[in-house]
């Protein structure tokens, strides 16, 4: 039963260490807590990633800011930026560095489309 129990262990913390080696930093533009803004925000992702490399400039996303007559609302923004990658390589996302004015956690990176 001991031997059961120490292979058991000895697993998961394996898995939970090779888990955590496929992971890189980048740079993420999406929308504030409150939904009125669009920042960039610290985040890690999977190496293997694929979904942030559509998330330039001049995309749009729409951020929910609450609830209206129980119905979801929603206030579009055009991001201003494009994520990038902190460290690592990450297919397809330019490296923050490389950009002319480099992006820092907390910089606004959306505006409200003009209507």
């Amino acid at each position: 039963m001991r031997k059961l129990a120490l292979t058991i262990a000895i697993s998961a913390l394996a898995s939970t260490a090779y888990a955590g080696g496929g992971k890189t930093s980048i740079l993420h533009c999406g929308c504030t807590e409150a939904g009125d803004a669009m920042v960039y925000e610290e985040i890690s992702v999977s190496k293997k990633s694929k979904g942030h490399k559509n998330h330039v400039a001049s995309s749009a996303d729409a951020c929910f800011v609450g609830y209206e007559n129980d119905l979801p609302l929603y206030q579009d923004f055009i991001r201003l930026g494009d994520d990038c990658s902190l460290t690592g390589n990450l297919d397809g996302l330019s490296a923050c560095n490389t950009f002319d004015t480099p992006p820092e956690a907390g910089d606004n990176c959306g505006a409200v489309p003009i209507q």
